[in-house]
């Protein structure tokens, strides 16, 4: 149901709390900072949605970290 992700390993430099925030700001994805487990540097992502929205959003997901 959950997948708890290495900023690094996605390519972000940014803090989990700046990147979670600019990822529900500009692109209406909602995400966690690891910060909120103790653990800086990652991101929890939730698998909880239907199947359409799971794959809009892994689309956006996936046009952000191009850009970054």
């Amino acid at each position: 149901l959950y997948a708890f992700i290495s900023l690094i390993d996605l390519g972000v430099s940014r803090s989990s709390e700046n990147f979670c925030n600019t990822l529900l700001e500009e692109h209406n994805i909602a995400t966690v900072p690891g910060s909120a487990f103790g653990q800086e540097g990652f991101v929890r992502l939730s698998f909880g949605e239907t199947e359409e929205e799971l794959t809009e959003s892994i689309r956006k997901l996936s046009e952000v970290l191009k850009k970054k």
